[in-house]
């Protein structure tokens, strides 16, 4: 219905009033488009400029490691690893290296140091550097302090020829560095060899790129700003009109319409707007109706959903599937304002439907005599067997429906299956003190409940089971392995080891460190070594008398040290075991061939008993065949002692031992 434009005419917005905001919106779409277009043109600088930049540097680095790695092949790799120590700098292996490094550096003018390196305990050590300048030169064992945990961390995993992929500064200048890994005559990767470019000139070549780059973006703001400001003033008043519309029918004057005559796309937006206000006015009165009609329809829909949410939370929280149960039917009972609410899940064998839960006393007193019904009897019985709801509106009239005391009052009820992967696992029953209290919303409703119930308890039902079988296999495994570590400690009952400052020694019952396990003092700690639960044994730490007492920090040290220690005694048990099947199933493969190498049955049988006397370590084997089946007293017999001697020799028939 069209609104009279009396009742809004002394909201009009002035057109006077309208001005001032168009002018705020001029000038903010103006400023807009300049630093638009100053962005624009900024970012596309930018951008040419690191592109220019990554070039140069792309390169330079190439170059630089196309020339590490020629100059790497001239280094022999093992007379470089033959220099350990200062004294070997006279030898005639650090000069013949000194010599080649120099003839590489001087065949670069960009290239100011080269030399060898050993990454050992995470540091850069010198081994030979090009450099005469004893003020400058780096010493055979000298450590590079000023070297980048990111260069040592590449350092200790490269294998082919590298370059550090941003500029270093240290106090000699800012750098350039790529390095070559040498392999040794045996393949093996030994020392690196180095070289240091100055980047001076690189850096410089960058900065004038980008002073360039600057003055080009500098040339571009004025016509920027002159492109922002005209598309400003372009887009400015066609927005100001479709505003001062705007503003008429936030104000209630749907009679206002917009008159835009630009042939662009704000003309298209004026008949929109225009059309707009048509169906409003229109739309006003049948959606007010609409909201009164539907504001119950709402609030109980929104009950559904803050069912839906709190079984949600429930099921995700609870892993007790008798708790997540009752509290399941508590909340459909309380979201539905129901008179009763039971779940029964099928029996193992499939016949019974079983109460497992229910609410208020009628609840309490049905599981408390063991409620259950036979499948295919009562609606709960019937919606199992059918898979489907069933629905009583009048619970009298309804001939399958089953009555009992304890619910007197029931009016109404519905049978919603629980089904979960394609099964039924039990059936939901909701009851309620009116009739036709369940209509075709409330049933999809709690059909959707009753689906996510049933899934959560074949969630909790299955990590229950879960959690049993990991037990189990848990507990087997721990059996097996606390069996494994007695039969080690069987042979040696004073299985470790002692150290003090100066070595370690196998311990025994004379060792000096038995007498420690025995003491308590401050400056003693023991910590026992555990694996799966199991004490293997125990660290006796004890400091020296000026030392003082161990303090937290020194405490938990030694115990993250004991778990780490107990996880690798462990798996080198698991190893050892690995290995004794692994040499096993060898052993009967190798015998198996050569058994099967010949159709000859001495040849066969002696075989077979030699390679079992070598494979179980004996001094005398027998192999026997009965000449008739049952018969103890004819024997086809082929004997070898521990070095494989046959006592019987094939000779083209049986032999009888």
């Amino acid at each position: 219905m069209p609104i009279p434009i009396s009742q809004f005419s002394s909201s009009f917005p002035d057109r006077q009033a309208v001005l001032p905001r168009f002018s705020r919106l001029r000038t903010r779409l103006v400023l807009s488009f300049v630093v638009v277009t100053i962005l624009v043109a900024a970012v596309l600088v930018l951008v040419l400029y690191i592109q220019v930049r990554n070039n140069i540097r792309r390169t330079t680095q190439q170059h630089m490691i196309d020339v590490v790695s020629v100059a790497a092949l001239q280094v022999n790799a093992d007379t470089n690893a033959s220099l350990t120590n200062a004294s070997q700098e006279n030898s005639e292996e650090y000069k013949q290296i000194k010599g080649i490094l120099q003839r590489i550096r001087n065949s670069s003018a960009n290239i100011r140091y080269v030399y060898t390196v050993r990454y050992i305990n995470n540091q850069e050590m010198f081994i030979v550097d090009a450099e005469t300048d004893p003020e400058l030169v780096s010493h055979l064992g000298d450590i590079y302090e000023d070297a980048l945990p990111s260069a040592l961390s590449r350092m200790a995993t490269a294998n082919h020829p590298y370059i550090e992929p941003e500029i270093n500064t240290d106090e000699w200048g800012t750098w350039l560095t790529s390095c070559a890994p040498l392999f040794r005559a045996n393949g093996a990767r030994g020392d690196f060899l180095c070289m240091d470019m100055s980047a001076s000139d690189l850096v410089n070549q960058e900065r004038q790129f980008l002073w360039i780059a600057l003055a080009i973006l500098a040339a571009m703001l004025p016509f920027a700003a002159g492109l922002g400001w005209w598309m400003g003033n372009r887009l400015a008043t066609p927005i100001a009109e479709l505003i001062t519309g705007v503003d008429n029918l936030a104000e209630g004057n749907l009679q206002y319409r917009v008159n835009i005559s630009a042939r662009d796309e704000t003309s298209l937006l004026s008949q929109a707007f225009n059309r707009m206000a048509d169906h409003i006015s229109e739309m006003l009165t049948s959606l007010k109706q609409q909201v009164d009609g539907q504001a119950g329809e709402v609030e109980r829909r929104s009950s559904y959903l803050t069912a839906a949410a709190e079984l949600g939370q429930a099921a995700s929280s609870n892993l007790d599937t008798d708790k997540l149960i009752q509290q399941v039917i508590e909340i459909i009972q309380k979201q539905f304002a129901l008179y009763y609410v039971g779940l029964f899940l099928l029996s193992e064998d499939g016949k019974w439907a079983e109460l497992r839960a229910g609410t208020g006393k009628a609840g309490e007193a049905m599981i408390s005599r063991e409620h259950h019904i036979a499948v295919g009897e009562g609606m709960i019985g019937w919606c199992i067997t059918n898979a489907q709801a069933r629905v009583t509106q009048e619970a009298d009239q309804d001939r399958v429906r089953l009555e009992f005391p304890e619910l007197p009052n029931t009016r109404s009820e519905a049978a919603l299956p629980l089904r979960t992967r394609g099964r039924i696992i039990g059936a939901l029953t909701v009851q309620s003190e009116q009739e036709k209290a369940f209509d075709e919303t409330a049933i999809d409703a709690l059909q959707a409940l009753a689906n996510q119930v049933a899934v959560a308890v074949d969630h909790t039902r299955l990590i229950a089971e879960s959690r049993e079988a990991l037990y189990t296999a848990q507990r087997a495994y721990g059996i097996k392995g606390q069996t494994d570590w007695v039969k080690i400690f069987q042979d040696r009952p004073h299985f470790g080891f002692y150290a003090n400052m100066e070595n370690t020694l196998p311990l025994d019952a004379s060792s000096p460190g038995i007498e420690l396990s025995h003491l308590e003092a401050k400056n003693v700690i023991h910590l026992p070594i555990r694996v799966r639960g199991q004490v293997l044994g125990t660290i006796h730490a004890r400091k020296l008398d000026n030392g003082g007492a161990w303090n937290p920090e020194e405490t938990a040290l030694l115990a993250t040290l004991t778990d780490q220690l107990s996880l690798a005694l462990e798996n080198a048990r698991l190893y050892q075991d690995t290995q004794r099947i692994a040499e096993r199933e060898h052993i009967i493969s190798d015998i198996t061939a050569k058994v099967r190498a010949s159709t000859n049955v001495n040849v066969i049988l002696q075989t077979a008993v030699r390679e079992l006397a070598e494979a179980l370590r004996v001094s005398k084997a027998t192999v026997q065949l009965h000449d008739n089946p049952g018969d103890d007293g004819k024997e086809h017999r082929d004997n070898t002692d521990q070095r494989g001697d046959s006592n019987n020799r094939p000779n083209g028939g049986d032999s009888n031992g």
